[in-house]
């Protein structure tokens, strides 16, 4: 049961299949947590404590910033509580059906979704048409163009030799991915094991500048949990990172290109704008030039937040693709709710590392993963406002019976 509960959740997060931009899946999935959750008894008077002070706080906030802080019409207060019910409340539901052993599933479903992008992804590359033909007759994807999904795994003709696993499209599959990867690390002491091995090369495959940022903190954060001398890191691992980032065309060439793009299209927002506009598309700003660009319009309002859907207050924004997670999740909720997420998780990943300098590399690895996809917004990390209500340091269970399914399943 456990396994399942996962696996729905992960399907809606993974943001590849009709069930995430259908709002009937998301209550209907909701409506089947809260009935799997009484069936099983899994549901205690604590439980509601949790998600009717988390609500209380929530709106209180979201009814202070429209009444005070923003000009907006109340439409954009419906559509903030609506996103209360409809990604909190799933995450919330997840945590407490599977309380401390959440997290545990979490990363177990990730693995096997590793395991099976890696022949599919090897399918991809001799057969990418036909998986394209298959999978639209299915109609389980969103209506997008060369785009195509089997629920396990997603393929897109423009990524044709990137693996994107489950999600829908290869960075954020990197993304998850790397955060699988640094809590499995964690839960494990930090010794490599099968699940490491596999989540390192799913990550490989996806050819993604952040995925292999995020990989090579993990790295970091794996040589300093084993004892790793930063003197050997500066005089050896410096500059040999150096070499190959400046040798892989998807690394420092690819953000200085990018940086130089991302400016000059700041520059030229308007016409542009205007140009994708009358041609019935939309202008897609890179990572720099989204966190520029909603700087200049919002300033200060970045720091609590605009609204959920932020896009619609600005003209110009309703046919531009915003990249940036970090800057997408502070013109929602601000830097005030992106600190309160950054420091729920940290919470959580320093009661496995137990040390301030792990769970900084832990936050810094969140953060370079959501610069290069909006992946904030996602149960994929919201579950983290969550998960520190039903585990604590009784929980931790660092021997092998920590990815059995004893009593659970």
């Amino acid at each position: 049961m456990n396994n399942a509960i996962t696996i729905i959740f992960l399907l809606l997060a993974s943001k590849g299949s009709f069930l995430y931009v259908s709002n009937i899946s998301w209550f209907v999935i909701l409506f089947l947590y809260v009935v799997i959750g009484l069936h099983y008894k899994r549901f205690t008077y604590y439980d509601l404590r949790v998600i009717g002070n988390f609500s209380l706080v929530f709106l209180s906030l979201m009814v202070f910033r429209y009444f005070f802080l923003n000009d907006l019409a109340f439409r954009y207060l419906l559509t903030d509580v609506l996103f209360l019910v409809k990604y909190m409340y799933v995450c919330f539901l997840y945590c407490a059906l599977l309380k401390e052993q959440s997290m545990i599933y979490l990363v177990k479903v990730i693995y096997w979704g590793a395991v099976i992008s890696i022949p599919l992804y090897a399918l991809q590359l001799v057969a990418g048409p036909q998986m394209l033909a298959i999978g639209q007759r299915l109609h389980i994807a969103p209506d997008i163009p060369n785009y195509t999904n089997f629920f396990v795994f997603t393929y897109v003709t423009g990524h044709h030799d990137r693996n994107c696993g489950f999600v829908w499209e290869p960075g954020a599959y990197g993304c998850f991915l790397n955060i699988a990867l640094m809590i499995n690390l964690a839960q494990n002491r930090f010794v490599i094991d099968k699940k490491t091995i596999w989540f390192v090369v799913a990550i490989i495959t996806t050819l993604s500048t952040t995925s292999y940022l995020a990989l090579l903190i993990a790295v970091l954060m794996y040589y300093r949990a084993n004892g790793g001398k930063f003197s050997k890191i500066i005089f050896i691992g410096v500059p040999l990172i150096a070499a190959v980032a400046f040798k892989l065309p998807f690394l420092f060439d690819k953000i200085s290109k990018m940086y130089v793009h991302d400016m000059n299209d700041i520059d030229n927002i308007q016409f542009l704008s205007e140009y994708y506009l009358e041609v019935g598309g939309e202008l897609p700003l890179n990572r720099f030039s989204s966190a520029a660009y909603l700087w200049q319009l919002f300033g200060i309002r970045l720091l609590w937040g605009v609204s959920n859907p932020y896009q619609d207050t600005v003209t110009i924004l309703k046919n531009v693709n915003i990249s940036n997670g970090i800057i997408d999740f502070c013109a929602k909720f601000g830097v005030l709710g992106l600190s309160y997420m950054l420091y729920c998780f940290g919470k959580f990943f320093n009661l496995f590392a137990q040390s301030a300098e792990l769970t900084f590399y832990s936050i810094i690895i969140i953060l370079t993963v959501s610069f290069g996809e909006p992946i904030l917004i996602l149960p994929i990390t919201l579950v983290f406002l969550f998960v520190n209500y039903y585990i604590n340091e009784e929980d931790m269970v660092y021997d092998d019976r920590v990815y059995e399914d004893l009593q659970y399943d």
